[in-house]
């Protein structure tokens, strides 16, 4: 297996951007223009999100990379069997997000997957509770964007999604509306790949279609969603007979190559906006091992930054690298006592005080810890875009039986942050739960397994549903035998 770690023989550069942080062996100019790039599809996607601007979007790691062999040294398990050779991956977890791209990626959008999970990251917080098909439609929707010149061409259509159209059995547009995350056709090897393709000519053809005549129903469709109707529901309210919608958009198909958008884009930045240092291979391999880290590959993440340490024990970034790995390693003495190095070099760091707290946390929610409560409560005053102190300090508090209304807030915060998040969903459920506002409570709980998106969150949720349950039927018997009294 080849080795993640920097080579000794490239020389790495470090672009920042208002809202990236490009870092790349392929010289400063790529990197300037990598970085050029991303800020550009940022405003492009922003502009279609009616309040893109109302919060602050995540900064984001770029690794940009020379060529396919330096991605495949990064992640060699996608060069590995039969795996597909992907021109870049995007990783989040944490509140960190990561690009890994090739630069040198053939073909006309090599960056399209990339594109499709940033609609996601950018979108999600305007738009929290789309169904699948809308989300994925979208998100493979603007996937299709190019940046040329002082224009971009959004919506271009994929050739794979058209020939999966074509060779497929339709499925259902009635199913299609109804498939949730848990749903095969969300999960499933090639069944998502109709999934994806029948989504995203919806939304292609209720964006584009007709001169865009059809944009006022998916307008109304999301509108409806919002009021609570279904899927659905909402799909016959605003889009007809659904049997009739698929044939036309199965017609509207066939008139490939398709029409798309076009936007204009903002100008390249100054270099003003732009700060370039070239970096050590030490700090080349802090990103490297954060990458890792993130991406679900702690285990190869943590001898890369723990050399980094060594190197650089003073680094704040790199001790806090090395924690989050020990996180998600499940290695909470020695994920503690790295965060409480980098705390001591950056008291301000929204991360490692969450850490902290979680791995310092031990026994029960009724014991009063003024330690933990002090870390989640500098972690929000940190960032307060930061969704688990929020959750962690609402369960906290809930469990103190005290400042309950606090609690309250703390966890509507989360999930305004991250709604996607079911344990934010949760959290606010059982929340609620204490603070005996059942129906609330109920609805949460709803929200919280409909969103999510393995097994065992679907089961807590399942759980806590059964115990509102016998706390409602408890309740009515309760209220029946008052009312009998004489």
């Amino acid at each position: 297996m080849s080795s993640s770690r920097a080579k000794k023989s490239d020389v790495w550069v470090e672009v920042r951007s208002p809202h990236f942080i490009v870092v790349s062996n392929a010289g400063e100019k790529a990197a300037r223009r990598t970085a050029i790039q991303f800020e550009q599809i940022r405003t492009v996607f922003l502009e279609v999100l009616t309040k893109g601007t109302a919060r602050e979007s995540p900064t984001i790691t770029v690794l940009a990379l020379k060529n396919e062999r330096s991605l495949q040294s990064l992640i060699p398990e996608y060069w590995e069997g039969y795996h597909a050779r992907p021109a870049g991956i995007f990783s989040h977890r944490l509140g960190q997000f990561y690009i890994a791209l090739n630069l040198s990626a053939p073909g006309a959008n090599p960056n399209s997957t990339i594109y499709h999970e940033y609609f996601h990251a950018l979108s999600t917080p305007y738009l929290p509770d789309l169904p699948a098909w809308l989300a994925e439609g979208l998100a493979d929707f603007y996937a299709g964007t190019q940046i040329r010149g002082s224009e971009a061409s959004v919506g271009l259509s994929d050739p794979a999604s058209i020939e999966e159209l074509k060779s497929a059995t339709p499925l259902p547009f009635a199913t299609l509306f109804q498939v949730d995350h848990a749903s095969p056709f969300y999960n499933l090897g090639g069944k998502t790949l109709l999934f994806h393709a029948e989504s995203w000519a919806v939304a292609d053809y209720l964006i584009i279609a007709d001169h865009g005549a059809h944009r006022q129903s998916l307008f109304d469709y999301i509108s409806d969603l919002k009021r609570g109707a279904s899927p659905v529901d909402a799909a016959r309210t605003e889009f007809g007979d659904l049997a009739r919608l698929q044939t036309r958009v199965f017609e509207y198909m066939r008139g490939w190559p398709l029409d798309h958008l076009w936007a204009a884009v903002p100008a390249s930045l100054q270099d003003s906006d732009l700060a370039v240092n070239t970096i050590s291979e030490a700090d080349a391999n802090v990103y490297l091992g954060g990458f890792l880290a993130v991406h679900g590959q702690p285990h190869r993440a943590i001898p890369i930054l723990e050399q980094a340490v060594a190197d650089s024990p003073s680094s704040a970034l790199a001790q806090r690298n090395l924690a989050i790995a020990l996180f998600f390693s499940a290695r909470r003495e020695e994920a503690l006592a790295v965060a409480t190095r980098a705390i001591a070099i950056d008291p301000h760091d929204a991360i490692t005080r969450y850490i902290r707290a979680y791995c310092s946390f031990h026994g029960t929610m009724l014991q009063p810890n003024s330690e933990l409560e002090d870390d989640l409560r500098t972690a929000i005053a940190a960032n307060p875009d930061f969704a688990p102190p929020y959750a962690f300090l609402a369960a906290y508090l809930a469990g103190q039986a005290t400042h309950i209304d606090q609690a309250y807030e703390y966890a509507r915060r989360a999930v305004a942050i991250d709604p996607a998040d079911s344990m934010y969903q949760l959290t606010l459920a059982k929340v609620l739960g204490r603070m005996r506002r059942y129906s609330e409570s109920h609805t949460a709980a709803v929200r919280a397994r409909a969103c999510a998106s393995d097994a065992s969150d679907q089961h807590a949720a399942g759980l806590f549903l059964t115990f509102l349950e016998r706390q409602s039927a408890n309740s009515r018997e309760a209220q029946l035998t008052s009312g009998s009294r004489p």
